[in-house]
């Protein structure tokens, strides 16, 4: 009984190192794989001059433009369509530029209705992008100067322009250009356009 015993051990620590063995090896090779691949991406990158490299990847930007400009568009006319316009419009002409809470809180989730492609490629583009950016960005689109905006979101008309300034520096300036119909220098630069 203990010859056999020690037999049976000696054959499960073989398998075992027989196992350790084989993991390592299979290990070792995927890791190899990554490496080549790498390695292959990075001699086809230095393969291409830098015009060439923007030239290949100019096409899906226009691409992707014209499909954010595309989803803008819509949502703005699904906006135009709902009692949220109404309402935005009104308050436009209101000389405090007051609404009720829930007047404010039906404008914001229409918005949210109307532009939720544009959320999506908002949230794309800017991860941490936070829902009062959305709301200063869709208003914006929908022409409401900084003090409409400012009285949405309960915060003064200087809030809205340095919340229009950071939202310049964080999103892409294509993006941020459509949206703000505006140069995106100026913005950059602390030029409030009233939009």
């Amino acid at each position: 009984m203990n010859v056999l015993s020690h037999i049976l051990i000696i054959i499960i620590g073989l398998l075992l190192i027989c196992i350790l063995q084989v993991l390592s090896l299979w290990l070792s090779l995927k890791r190899r794989k990554e490496e080549r691949a790498i390695l292959e991406m990075r001699r086809l990158e230095d393969s291409h001059t830098p015009e060439e490299r923007e030239s290949m990847q100019q096409p899906e930007t226009v691409v992707q433009k014209n499909s954010f400009e595309q989803e803008l568009r819509s949502g703005s006319e699904e906006f135009r369509s709902s009692q949220a316009y109404e309402l935005l419009s009104k308050l436009k002409f209101m000389p405090e530029n007051t609404l009720p809470e829930s007047e404010r809180r039906t404008i914001v989730v229409e918005i949210s209705n109307s532009f939720d492609g544009v959320i999506r490629e908002l949230y794309d583009a800017v991860p941490d992008i936070r829902r009062a950016d959305i709301n200063t960005c869709m208003l914006s689109f929908l022409d409401c100067d900084n003090d409409v905006i400012a009285a949405i979101e309960c915060v003064s008309p200087a809030a809205i322009r340095q919340r229009k300034s950071r939202l310049s520096k964080r999103m892409p300036p294509e993006m941020f250009d459509l949206i703000m119909h505006s140069d995106v220098k100026n913005c950059r630069e602390g030029i409030d356009n009233s939009k």
